[in-house]
C-alpha cells in the first residue's frame, strides 16, 4: 500500500507500508516521507515505525539507516542517517514516547530538515497507524501534518 499526497506544486507527503514505498518495511511498520520546496531548511525527512504504546521507543540500526540513506535521491541535498543528528535523534524520542511509537528509520536531509520536519513527520505516522481511512484523505493528511485535530 503506498499513498501519495501532493499540497501544491512543492509539497509531498508519501505515507506506505510492506515494499512499496521508497524503503522497504516489515508487516506492521508503516513510513511517512515529506518531500518540501528544494533549498528549504524544512524540505526532507523520512521515519518508519508501528504503533506500541505499551513500549515506545527508538530501534534504530545505524548500519541499516545507512544503506538505505544511500538508497534515496533528495534533488538538492544529500540523505543522511537522521539519528546522527542529537536535535532530530532528540524529537523522534520525545515524539515516540508521547505518541507511543516504536520508530525503526529515521532518514533527514543534510541541508534540509528539521526539528519541526521530524515532529510532523511522526504526528503523521500516529495518525496513519491509529487511523489508516482517515489517512487516505488529503485534507486529513495535510491537517495532521499542520497539527490540527
Amino acid at each position: 500500500m503506498i499513498s501519495e499526497f501532493k499540497r501544491g506544486a512543492l509539497s509531498r507527503i508519501t505515507i506506505w507500508a510492506g515494499q512499496d514505498g521508497p524503503v522497504p518495511l516489515d508487516e506492521g511498520t508503516v513510513g511517512v516521507e515529506y518531500r518540501g520546496r528544494i533549498g528549504h531548511p524544512s524540505s526532507y525527512g523520512l521515519v518508519a515505525g508501528r504503533f506500541s504504546p505499551d513500549n515506545a521507543e527508538v530501534l534504530v540500526d545505524p548500519g541499516l539507516n545507512a544503506e538505505l540513506a544511500a538508497s534515496i535521491s533528495v534533488s538538492g541535498d544529500r540523505v543522511i542517517d537522521g539519528m546522527s543528528e542529537p536535535e532530530y535523534e532528540a524529537i523522534i524520542r520525545k515524539s515516540a514516547r508521547e505518541l507511543g511509537l516504536c520508530v525503526v528509520v529515521v532518514l533527514a536531509g543534510e541541508i534540509g530538515s528539521s526539528q519541526v520536519v521530524f515532529s510532523r513527520l511522526a504526528r503523521v505516522l500516529h495518525m496513519a497507524l491509529i487511523s489508516p481511512d482517515l489517512m487516505r484523505n488529503d485534507d486529513q493528511v495535510w491537517k495532521s501534518w499542520e497539527g490540527v485535530q
